[in-house]
């Protein structure tokens, strides 16, 4: 937060000198923009620039592409990055991290407002780490000498000497002792039994869920089943053949998939007795085809002919494609919905309505010529767009320094500018304003019109009953 109130003062400081006029604009060099509730100031084209809308508590204050600060009032969320991807604070209600690559992490999280969690953690990726965590042990790392990590990683518990010799991890109940990784395992738990001599044998056995063998892996797998309700096992000879077949007593459904010369082809299904419109299938050439339905045939169903034509729907969410991975949509329904809309890399729309149809964002980029966005009755517009994904971080920190051509639209005004602010229109309800700098400026308002040359070289300006001139950058006559 420092961060951003640090850069705030410096840029109102830069422009204070002109912060009771409406338009001061000396092209690339130096812009500010007051009008009402918003304000927009530039200097030195796009390196340092403050946009501020007060109705929708947007503020955002840059010096690119060493630092930038974005606020969002209304979602109470606040952003930094520094030299991003390299730097980055994020600071909402329900969370607060920070992150500089190379040297450190930290994040303190408390999503329902009952509980929080916080570490911090500091490293020289990945020779050396630390982390500290509230109600937990720490952690340290100096890799591959030694290491001790408590709660992280999937992990338990696991420590290490002069990796891969030796490790040893926990997860839960379950303790595995590792020599010379990947070769020597073995796994010990209350139900759980595993142990490895890599690549000859494998065995896994977990009571009530299973057994499985591997021999000369990844050639050769057995499968059987120890679940009291399911009977069945299955093998597998990769690639050439395999089979497994189960029978679930409890739900009486019966599961079975081939597999020949995987991976061209291979089929599964799941048939119920007593309700067979649960019933699902699936055949796919993992290369080529997939398709998978339900009797019903509505409420799930993929068929994939790959890379041609391909299409998957189920609950809230539907996706297409066509030539994978040039044309792709998706849809996503539920309290909002999401289009995604995707011909790689030259267009790319993205498009998010709340639950009552209203429009709350949208997104397009024509790369790599012009990208245009909406949020919040505000849109942004520019070009050229040499990045062809949205990413804010980008749009906000780099994306200015090779536009070319800007535009800001709002209710009640919008601006542009060429070249960083060689040229410059504003048009808003109470003024027009357009300049080539140096050489011309023209300004209009409801009480006088005026131009100038050269910055006060001539000009003129015009009231209602009185006309004022300027000559050789003196004051006004």
């Amino acid at each position: 937060m420092k961060y951003s109130k640090l850069l705030t003062v410096s840029i109102l400081f830069i422009s204070v000198i002109s912060f009771a006029d409406k338009i001061s604009n000396w092209g690339p060099f130096y812009r500010s923009v007051q009008q009402k509730e918003k304000s927009h100031i530039s200097i030195l084209g796009p390196i340092v620039e403050r946009n501020y809308i007060s109705k929708h508590k947007n503020r955002l204050n840059a010096i690119r592409p060493f630092i930038s600060t974005f606020g969002d009032d209304t979602k109470r969320e606040n952003e930094t990055d520094l030299l991003w991807p390299i730097g980055a604070k994020r600071v909402g209600d329900d969370q607060k991290k920070y992150r500089f690559i190379l040297l450190g992490n930290s994040q303190q999280v408390n999503p329902l407002n009952d509980y929080e969690r916080i570490y911090e953690s500091y490293w020289l990726y990945p020779i050396i780490w630390q982390k500290w965590e509230k109600d937990t042990e720490n952690s340290f790392v100096f890799f591959p000498f030694y290491g001790e990590i408590n709660s992280c990683f999937t992990f338990d518990k696991a420590n290490f000497v002069l990796w891969p010799i030796w490790a040893k991890s926990r997860r839960k109940d379950v303790v595995s002792n590792d020599y010379i990784w990947p070769f020597f395992n073995s796994s010990d738990g209350e139900k759980v039994r595993r142990y490895r001599f890599w690549p000859f044998y494998c065995y896994s056995r977990r009571d009530n869920i299973g057994i499985n063998r591997s021999y000369m892996w990844p050639f050769f797998h057995t499968n059987e089943s120890l679940h009291p309700n399911v009977k069945g096992k299955g093998y597998f000879f990769l690639p050439f053949y395999g089979q497994t077949s189960y029978y679930n007593t409890r739900a009486m459904s019966e599961s079975y998939s081939r597999t020949i010369l995987w991976p061209l082809y291979s089929h599964y299904a799941t048939e119920f007795e007593k309700t067979p419109e649960r019933n699902t299938y699936q055949t796919k050439s993992w290369a080529l085809w997939d398709s998978r339905t339900n009797d019903e045939g509505q409420e799930s169903y993929r068929d994939y002919y790959w890379p041609f034509y391909g299409i998957k729907k189920r609950a809230n969410y539907k996706r297409t494609f066509i030539m994978w991975p040039f044309w792709q949509t998706y849809i996503t329904s539920g309290e909002r919905e999401i289009i995604e809309k995707n011909l790689f890399p030259f267009y790319r729309y993205y498009m998010k309505e709340n639950n009552e149809g209203e429009m709350e964002e949208e997104k397009r980029v024509y790369w790599p010529f012009y990208r245009k966005e909406f949020k919040g009755n505000e849109t942004y517009s520019s070009a050229p767009a040499l990045f062809p994904f949205h990413i804010d971080e980008i749009t906000r920190n780099y994306s200015p320094l090779w536009s070319l051509y800007r535009k800001w639209e709002g209710e009640d005004y919008a601006h542009f500018e060429l070249f960083w602010g060689f040229y410059y229109n504003y048009k808003s309800n109470e003024r027009k304003h357009w300049s080539l700098f140096p050489f011309i400026e023209v300004d209009e308002t409801e009480e006088d019109e005026s131009f100038s040359i050269l910055k006060g070289l001539f000009g003129k300006r015009k009231t209602k009953d009185k006309n004022f001139y300027r000559l050789l950058w003196l004051p006004e006559f």
